[in-house]
């Protein structure tokens, strides 16, 4: 297995139907998170002034703190202006989590693989969003968390 270029990860977040799908995509990315794991983020795990996230691993791996990519030049890679527009647009919502639903208190990881419109568009043909795990897969090196 190899590792994405920059051009073909900024295809699958121009991809995203929306602001809370592109962040989710991207932050499950950029830290090699699970499906379950981006859903259950919390407001409190995240630290936009200070650039940092908290993730709870699942599956007996450790809690950390890792920073925000904030990439000068690329908005669509800066995990501080993604997560802004996504929390601007969520607005008051009283859950707790940060990726909300319209029916829930949080999106589902089922409802994260299939997206907004049931497939992503990606490149030029149409790849189904299960992929996203293996995006973050890729991107923590193939390894086992």
């Amino acid at each position: 297995m190899k590792a994405l270029t920059q051009d073909e990860i900024l295809k699958v977040l121009k991809a995203a139907s929306g602001p809370r799908d592109l962040a989710m995509i991207l932050v499950a990315f950029r830290h090699g998170m699970r499906a379950s794991e981006v859903c259950g983020l919390e407001l409190k795990d995240l630290d936009l002034r200070n650039g940092e996230i908290t993730i709870r691993r699942l599956k007996g791996s450790l809690k950390t703190t890792q920073p925000l990519a904030d990439v000068q030049g690329q908005p669509l890679l800066s995990e501080k202006r993604v997560l802004r527009a996504w929390l601007a647009e969520r607005g008051s919502h009283p859950s707790k989590y940060v990726f909300v639903s319209q029916k829930s208190g949080h999106v589902h990881r089922s409802q994260f693989y299939r997206g907004s419109g049931g497939e992503s568009r990606i490149a030029s043909g149409q790849v189904a969003s299960p992929c996203i795990e293996a995006l973050a897969w890729c991107s923590a090196g193939g390894s086992q968390r």
